[in-house]
């Protein structure tokens, strides 16, 4: 095998992630739908998507995989799509993260919102992918508490704190 075809072979195994701030999806999913650079990637992590929790955008060769807003908000709401073309497959992860977050009385807050996706390679691994809405004005530390509250039990430390509860690891 030749130094070019093996890196081809490894670069066909990368996943590419892209993360956007679309400032409502409805508006701009056309634009996502004839972009080069977003028919490329794997996983579209959208936020400012202004979608109702009930409501799917449908974006041409994506897979609709989670999304989240807060009711009441005019803006906000996050979004993860999966490309049709990808091998490896993304769940929803938000029946799990709420129901560990509430042994941690993590709630829905003000500060922004949340969505997360389980993502499993070929090779039997995982990564959870986030995606992330911060509303405006809110404090560095307002916006740091609300990460750890929601991210902390994807961490070694609370996988090793629901192990001494004898919880199952996750």
């Amino acid at each position: 095998m030749e130094r070019g075809q093996a890196a081809q072979g490894a670069c066909a195994n990368v996943r590419v992630y892209f993360s956007f701030n679309c400032q409502s999806l409805r508006a701009h999913v056309n634009d996502l739908a004839i972009d080069a650079l977003v028919k490329k990637m794997n996983v579209l992590i959208l936020s400012e998507t202004h979608m109702g929790n009930d409501e799917i955008i449908d974006i041409p060769n994506f897979n609709f995989v989670a999304s989240f807003r807060r009711n009441n908000r005019p803006a906000g709401g996050v979004a993860i799509y999966q490309n049709m073309n990808t091998v490896h497959y993304c769940t929803n992860y938000m029946d799990v993260h709420v129901k560990y977050n509430s042994m941690f009385n993590a709630t829905v807050s003000d500060i922004g919102d949340i969505c997360i996706s389980r993502c499993h390679s070929g090779d039997n691994q995982f990564i959870i992918m986030v995606a992330v809405y911060i509303s405006p004005d809110k404090s560095l530390r307002a916006i740091r508490d609300f990460l750890y509250e929601n991210l902390f039990i994807y961490s070694h430390d609370a996988s090793a704190l629901l192990q001494k509860k004898n919880w199952k690891k996750l």
